[in-house]
């Protein structure tokens, strides 16, 4: 099995580096609560106005959590640009998931540390435990082991917020 944490597979993902550790694509998600929903409204959050990056990141990666445990992307898509191409990608994936009746079972990750390369450029470790999922009602159950992960955030601001433009994952170790 693999050893990858949400950021690690959420970017390798979408730039196809999961696929060639093995047969299967295997991102990791967390299960839907038994009446979720895919809905896209925004939620409604308290924002610190003068939030940090390390602040916002963690928000980010919490709200992914939420949406890969209820379906409900609203929160995710609010701290994503919408030109996100790995949000956007992650959208649709978890939509897929959740439409088929698929299910992941997901204690969420930790962050370990956060790492500013250069302005608005983020380096993230985390640490993930096991993931079970299946990609539909019917579907097998697969397994990702957990473990360590890394994965860099580019940054912007938008109405003083900020937003993430993009996300790959740049390594996994134990």
């Amino acid at each position: 099995m693999e050893k990858v944490g949400f950021a690690a597979a959420v970017g390798a993902l979408f730039l196809g580096a999961l696929g060639a550790c093995g047969n299967d694509p295997k991102p990791k998600i967390a299960p839907p609560s038994p009446s979720h929903s895919l809905s896209d409204s925004p939620s409604v959050s308290t924002t610190p106005e003068a939030e940090t990056p390390e602040a916002f990141l963690r928000r980010y990666i919490e709200a992914a959590h939420k949406a890969e445990v209820s379906g409900y992307f609203g929160e995710y898509k609010a701290l994503s640009d919408s030109n996100c191409v790995s949000c956007n990608q992650f959208i649709e994936y978890l939509r897929r998931i959740h439409k088929h009746g698929g299910e992941v079972r997901f204690a969420g990750e930790r962050v370990l540390s956060i790492e500013r390369v250069r302005k608005n450029f983020y380096k993230v470790q985390t640490f993930s435990p096991p993931t079970h999922y299946k990609e539909s009602k019917n579907g097998a159950w697969r397994k990702i082991d957990g473990g360590k992960a890394t994965a860099q955030y580019s940054l912007a601001k938008r109405d003083g917020h900020f937003v993430v433009m993009d996300s790959a994952s740049v390594g996994s170790g134990s």
